[in-house]
Protein backbone atom coordinates (compact mmCIF):
# COMPACT_ATOMS: atom_id res chain seq x y z
CA UNK A 1 0.00 0.00 0.00
CA UNK A 2 1.76 3.53 -0.75
CA UNK A 3 1.29 5.86 1.81
CA UNK A 4 2.52 9.42 1.18
CA UNK A 5 4.72 11.39 3.35
CA UNK A 6 4.46 15.02 4.49
CA UNK A 7 6.86 17.89 3.04
CA UNK A 8 8.27 17.09 6.80
CA UNK A 9 8.81 13.45 6.57
CA UNK A 10 10.18 14.47 3.08
CA UNK A 11 12.80 16.71 3.79
CA UNK A 12 14.21 14.82 7.01
CA UNK A 13 15.25 11.81 5.03
CA UNK A 14 16.63 14.19 2.04
CA UNK A 15 18.32 15.55 4.85
CA UNK A 16 19.68 11.89 6.20
CA UNK A 17 20.67 11.04 2.81
CA UNK A 18 22.85 13.95 2.32
CA UNK A 19 24.38 13.36 5.46
CA UNK A 20 25.50 9.49 4.89
CA UNK A 21 26.78 10.57 1.13
CA UNK A 22 29.05 13.38 2.92
CA UNK A 23 30.10 10.65 4.68
CA UNK A 24 31.12 8.62 2.13
CA UNK A 25 32.35 10.85 0.31
CA UNK A 26 34.47 12.00 3.20
CA UNK A 27 35.98 8.05 3.52
CA UNK A 28 36.65 8.05 0.21
CA UNK A 29 38.89 11.74 -0.38
CA UNK A 30 40.90 10.06 2.79
CA UNK A 31 42.08 6.97 1.26
CA UNK A 32 43.18 9.12 -2.37
CA UNK A 33 44.28 11.89 -1.16
CA UNK A 34 47.10 13.85 -4.00
CA UNK A 35 49.70 16.07 -2.89
CA UNK A 36 50.98 19.18 -5.22
CA UNK A 37 52.69 21.36 -2.79
CA UNK A 38 56.65 21.60 -2.81
CA UNK A 39 56.94 20.03 0.60
CA UNK A 40 53.00 19.27 1.52
CA UNK A 41 52.40 15.81 3.33
CA UNK A 42 49.49 13.71 4.73
CA UNK A 43 49.17 11.73 7.78
CA UNK A 44 48.91 8.28 6.12
CA UNK A 45 48.09 5.24 9.28
CA UNK A 46 51.20 4.38 10.71
CA UNK A 47 53.26 6.81 7.86
CA UNK A 48 53.41 10.22 6.67
CA UNK A 49 53.54 10.81 2.58
CA UNK A 50 55.28 13.62 1.22
CA UNK A 51 56.25 15.23 -1.63
CA UNK A 52 59.40 16.57 -0.60
CA UNK A 53 60.15 18.37 -3.48
CA UNK A 54 63.63 19.70 -2.07
CA UNK A 55 65.88 19.57 -5.48
CA UNK A 56 62.79 21.23 -8.25
CA UNK A 57 64.69 24.42 -8.84
CA UNK A 58 67.82 22.08 -10.53
CA UNK A 59 65.36 21.28 -13.19
CA UNK A 60 62.33 22.15 -15.01
CA UNK A 61 58.51 20.20 -14.11
CA UNK A 62 56.46 18.64 -11.71
CA UNK A 63 55.73 16.60 -9.58
CA UNK A 64 51.94 14.95 -7.74
CA UNK A 65 51.88 12.52 -5.15
CA UNK A 66 48.67 10.62 -3.99
CA UNK A 67 47.75 8.49 -0.97
CA UNK A 68 45.50 5.38 -2.33
CA UNK A 69 45.17 3.71 1.19
CA UNK A 70 46.21 2.89 4.38
CA UNK A 71 45.31 0.89 7.21
CA UNK A 72 47.28 0.56 10.23
CA UNK A 73 51.20 -0.66 9.34
CA UNK A 74 50.12 -0.88 5.47
CA UNK A 75 49.93 1.82 3.11
CA UNK A 76 49.74 2.24 -0.53
CA UNK A 77 50.45 5.10 -2.57
CA UNK A 78 52.22 6.71 -6.23
CA UNK A 79 53.70 9.21 -7.19
CA UNK A 80 53.77 11.17 -10.67
CA UNK A 81 56.51 12.67 -12.09
CA UNK A 82 57.64 14.64 -15.34
CA UNK A 83 61.33 16.43 -15.28
CA UNK A 84 63.91 17.68 -17.38
CA UNK A 85 67.49 19.35 -17.42
CA UNK A 86 70.20 19.09 -14.76
CA UNK A 87 70.49 15.21 -15.15
CA UNK A 88 72.66 14.84 -12.62
CA UNK A 89 70.64 16.24 -9.77
CA UNK A 90 68.04 14.82 -7.79
CA UNK A 91 64.69 16.68 -8.24
CA UNK A 92 62.54 14.89 -4.82
CA UNK A 93 62.22 12.31 -2.62
CA UNK A 94 58.84 11.79 -2.57
CA UNK A 95 58.07 8.98 0.14
CA UNK A 96 56.61 7.37 3.42
CA UNK A 97 58.57 7.83 6.89
CA UNK A 98 57.09 5.35 9.24
CA UNK A 99 55.88 7.05 12.40
CA UNK A 100 56.28 4.35 14.68
CA UNK A 101 59.54 2.04 13.28
CA UNK A 102 62.23 4.57 15.12
CA UNK A 103 63.83 5.25 18.54
CA UNK A 104 65.47 1.96 19.04
CA UNK A 105 69.46 1.66 19.66
CA UNK A 106 70.85 -0.79 16.64
CA UNK A 107 72.36 -3.29 20.01
CA UNK A 108 68.23 -3.76 20.56
CA UNK A 109 66.91 -4.40 17.49
CA UNK A 110 65.44 -8.03 17.02
CA UNK A 111 64.16 -7.84 13.28
CA UNK A 112 63.22 -5.21 11.64
CA UNK A 113 60.46 -6.88 8.92
CA UNK A 114 59.07 -4.93 5.96
CA UNK A 115 57.62 -5.81 2.60
CA UNK A 116 58.14 -3.36 -0.19
CA UNK A 117 55.60 -4.04 -3.94
CA UNK A 118 55.94 -1.75 -6.73
CA UNK A 119 56.30 -0.71 -9.91
CA UNK A 120 55.98 1.41 -12.63
CA UNK A 121 52.82 1.91 -14.31
CA UNK A 122 54.32 4.23 -17.15
CA UNK A 123 57.81 5.52 -17.61
CA UNK A 124 59.93 7.36 -20.49
CA UNK A 125 62.66 6.03 -22.32
CA UNK A 126 65.82 6.40 -20.63
CA UNK A 127 64.61 7.33 -17.71
CA UNK A 128 67.27 8.56 -14.72
CA UNK A 129 66.02 7.49 -10.97
CA UNK A 130 66.19 5.14 -8.14
CA UNK A 131 63.36 3.37 -5.56
CA UNK A 132 64.98 3.32 -2.14
CA UNK A 133 64.72 2.84 1.08
CA UNK A 134 66.05 6.17 3.24
CA UNK A 135 66.98 5.26 7.04
CA UNK A 136 68.88 7.27 9.42
CA UNK A 137 70.81 6.65 12.42
CA UNK A 138 71.77 9.07 15.37
CA UNK A 139 73.80 9.00 18.52
CA UNK A 140 70.12 10.24 19.96
CA UNK A 141 66.55 8.61 20.09
CA UNK A 142 64.98 11.26 18.01
CA UNK A 143 65.88 13.45 15.37
CA UNK A 144 64.80 14.80 11.68
CA UNK A 145 66.14 13.22 8.84
CA UNK A 146 69.18 15.19 7.53
CA UNK A 147 69.56 17.17 10.48
CA UNK A 148 72.72 17.60 12.71
CA UNK A 149 71.34 15.02 14.60
CA UNK A 150 71.83 12.78 11.77
CA UNK A 151 74.96 10.63 11.92
CA UNK A 152 74.39 7.81 9.46
CA UNK A 153 72.09 7.61 6.19
CA UNK A 154 71.96 3.99 5.14
CA UNK A 155 70.04 3.81 1.23
CA UNK A 156 68.66 0.52 -0.26
CA UNK A 157 68.10 0.90 -3.47
CA UNK A 158 65.64 -1.52 -5.05
CA UNK A 159 66.24 -0.03 -8.44
CA UNK A 160 68.82 2.38 -10.15
CA UNK A 161 67.79 3.32 -13.64
CA UNK A 162 69.86 5.44 -16.36
CA UNK A 163 73.21 5.05 -15.09
CA UNK A 164 73.30 7.01 -11.97
CA UNK A 165 75.29 6.12 -8.45
CA UNK A 166 75.44 7.36 -5.15
CA UNK A 167 76.99 9.19 -3.30
CA UNK A 168 80.64 8.29 -2.66
CA UNK A 169 82.58 5.23 -4.18
CA UNK A 170 82.06 1.68 -4.50
CA UNK A 171 83.91 -0.06 -1.40
CA UNK A 172 82.23 -3.69 -1.80
CA UNK A 173 80.77 -5.57 -4.31
CA UNK A 174 78.68 -8.98 -4.61
CA UNK A 175 77.40 -8.78 -0.48
CA UNK A 176 74.78 -11.74 0.44
CA UNK A 177 72.49 -9.59 2.25
CA UNK A 178 68.88 -10.92 2.80
CA UNK A 179 68.97 -13.33 0.13
CA UNK A 180 69.62 -10.59 -2.55
CA UNK A 181 73.09 -9.66 -3.82
CA UNK A 182 74.40 -6.33 -3.27
CA UNK A 183 77.59 -3.44 -4.35
CA UNK A 184 78.17 -1.28 -1.32
CA UNK A 185 79.14 2.84 -1.77
CA UNK A 186 79.90 4.93 0.86
CA UNK A 187 81.04 8.67 1.17
CA UNK A 188 80.55 12.06 3.35
CA UNK A 189 77.52 14.30 2.69
CA UNK A 190 77.13 17.28 5.08
CA UNK A 191 77.85 16.18 8.42
CA UNK A 192 76.53 12.12 8.00
CA UNK A 193 78.35 9.57 6.52
CA UNK A 194 76.32 7.88 3.68
CA UNK A 195 76.29 3.54 2.95
CA UNK A 196 73.82 3.20 -0.08
CA UNK A 197 73.47 -1.01 -0.73
CA UNK A 198 72.83 -0.92 -5.04
CA UNK A 199 70.62 -4.09 -6.17
CA UNK A 200 73.08 -6.02 -7.86
CA UNK A 201 70.90 -7.62 -9.93
CA UNK A 202 68.58 -4.90 -11.26
CA UNK A 203 65.26 -3.84 -10.03
CA UNK A 204 64.06 -6.08 -6.90
CA UNK A 205 59.88 -5.00 -7.11
CA UNK A 206 58.41 -7.72 -4.51
CA UNK A 207 61.05 -7.25 -1.51
CA UNK A 208 60.05 -8.99 1.85
CA UNK A 209 63.22 -9.18 3.91
CA UNK A 210 64.51 -8.58 7.65
CA UNK A 211 66.30 -4.86 7.90
CA UNK A 212 68.13 -5.79 10.81
CA UNK A 213 70.39 -7.67 8.89
CA UNK A 214 71.79 -4.69 7.21
CA UNK A 215 71.48 -2.89 9.98
CA UNK A 216 74.41 -5.98 11.28
CA UNK A 217 76.68 -6.10 8.30
CA UNK A 218 77.33 -2.44 9.14
CA UNK A 219 78.12 -2.55 12.75
CA UNK A 220 80.31 -5.74 12.17
CA UNK A 221 81.84 -4.59 8.89
CA UNK A 222 81.67 -0.81 8.50
CA UNK A 223 82.25 0.50 12.35
CA UNK A 224 78.87 1.67 13.11
CA UNK A 225 78.22 1.81 16.54
CA UNK A 226 75.45 -0.69 17.87
CA UNK A 227 74.67 2.51 20.53
CA UNK A 228 73.19 3.91 17.41
CA UNK A 229 69.38 4.81 17.18
CA UNK A 230 67.44 4.43 14.29
CA UNK A 231 66.02 7.84 13.51
CA UNK A 232 63.80 7.70 10.87
CA UNK A 233 62.86 4.56 8.17
CA UNK A 234 61.82 6.26 4.94
CA UNK A 235 60.51 5.11 1.27
CA UNK A 236 60.04 6.48 -1.99
CA UNK A 237 61.73 7.27 -5.19
CA UNK A 238 64.50 10.17 -6.41
CA UNK A 239 63.98 10.99 -9.82
CA UNK A 240 67.03 13.25 -11.94
CA UNK A 241 65.69 12.89 -15.63
CA UNK A 242 61.92 11.52 -17.14
CA UNK A 243 58.79 10.76 -16.56
CA UNK A 244 57.20 8.30 -14.82
CA UNK A 245 54.57 7.06 -12.74
CA UNK A 246 55.55 4.96 -9.43
CA UNK A 247 53.05 2.85 -7.56
CA UNK A 248 53.34 1.26 -4.16
CA UNK A 249 51.10 -0.95 -3.87
CA UNK A 250 52.19 -2.28 -0.69
CA UNK A 251 54.39 -1.69 1.74
CA UNK A 252 55.24 -2.21 5.42
CA UNK A 253 57.81 -2.18 7.96
CA UNK A 254 58.72 -2.25 12.08
CA UNK A 255 61.23 -2.82 14.64
CA UNK A 256 60.89 -5.34 17.04
CA UNK A 257 62.76 -5.42 19.74
CA UNK A 258 64.97 -8.11 20.95
CA UNK A 259 68.40 -9.74 20.30
CA UNK A 260 69.00 -10.88 16.99
CA UNK A 261 69.68 -14.42 15.95
CA UNK A 262 72.47 -14.88 13.78
CA UNK A 263 75.24 -12.38 12.54
CA UNK A 264 75.77 -11.43 8.92
CA UNK A 265 79.02 -12.79 6.79
CA UNK A 266 79.67 -11.47 4.08
CA UNK A 267 80.81 -12.90 0.71
CA UNK A 268 81.47 -10.55 -1.19
CA UNK A 269 84.67 -8.14 -2.51
CA UNK A 270 85.85 -5.50 -1.02
CA UNK A 271 87.54 -2.58 -3.17
CA UNK A 272 90.73 -0.89 -2.25
CA UNK A 273 91.00 2.64 -3.19
CA UNK A 274 94.82 3.19 -2.62
CA UNK A 275 96.80 4.35 1.01
CA UNK A 276 95.58 6.45 4.09
CA UNK A 277 97.71 9.08 1.96
CA UNK A 278 96.84 13.34 3.03
CA UNK A 279 98.11 16.21 3.01
CA UNK A 280 99.18 17.92 6.52
CA UNK A 281 99.64 21.04 5.05
CA UNK A 282 96.34 22.31 5.46
CA UNK A 283 93.55 22.63 7.83
CA UNK A 284 90.08 20.50 7.16
CA UNK A 285 87.21 22.68 9.06
CA UNK A 286 84.37 20.84 11.51
CA UNK A 287 82.31 17.90 9.83
CA UNK A 288 84.98 17.69 6.66
CA UNK A 289 86.68 14.55 5.88
CA UNK A 290 90.48 13.66 7.46
CA UNK A 291 91.16 10.72 7.12
CA UNK A 292 90.54 6.94 5.28
CA UNK A 293 91.65 5.28 2.58
CA UNK A 294 92.48 6.93 -0.65
CA UNK A 295 91.94 10.15 1.23
CA UNK A 296 94.19 12.78 0.00
CA UNK A 297 93.35 16.02 1.21
CA UNK A 298 93.65 17.82 4.58
CA UNK A 299 94.63 15.34 7.94
CA UNK A 300 94.98 18.48 10.26
CA UNK A 301 91.37 19.54 11.51
CA UNK A 302 90.45 23.09 12.28
CA UNK A 303 91.18 24.06 16.19
CA UNK A 304 88.59 22.96 18.74
CA UNK A 305 88.00 19.62 16.65
CA UNK A 306 89.49 16.55 16.19
CA UNK A 307 89.69 13.55 13.33
CA UNK A 308 87.76 10.80 14.23
CA UNK A 309 87.73 7.38 12.46
CA UNK A 310 84.41 6.26 11.40
CA UNK A 311 85.76 3.56 9.10
CA UNK A 312 88.42 2.43 7.26
CA UNK A 313 87.51 4.53 4.65
CA UNK A 314 86.08 7.77 6.26
CA UNK A 315 87.23 10.37 9.29
CA UNK A 316 85.66 13.45 10.15
CA UNK A 317 86.56 16.72 11.93
CA UNK A 318 84.13 17.09 14.89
Amino acid sequence: MFVSESPTEAASYAMHFLKLASIFFAFGAASAQTLTGQYSCTPAGEYTLCQNLWGESAGTGSQTSTLNSASGNTVSWSTTWNWSNGPNNVKSYANVQSTTALGVQLAHIGSAPTTWSWSYASQSSGIRADVSYDIWFGAASSGEPASTASSYEIMIWLSGLGGIQPVGSQIASGLQIAGYSWNLWSGPNTNWEVYSFVSANGNINDFNVDLNDFFIYLTEHEGVSSSQYVQAIQTGTEPFEGSAELVTSSYSVAINQGTPSTSITSTGSTTSTGSTGGSTGCTAPQYAQCGGIGFTGCTTCASGTTCKVSNSYYSQCL
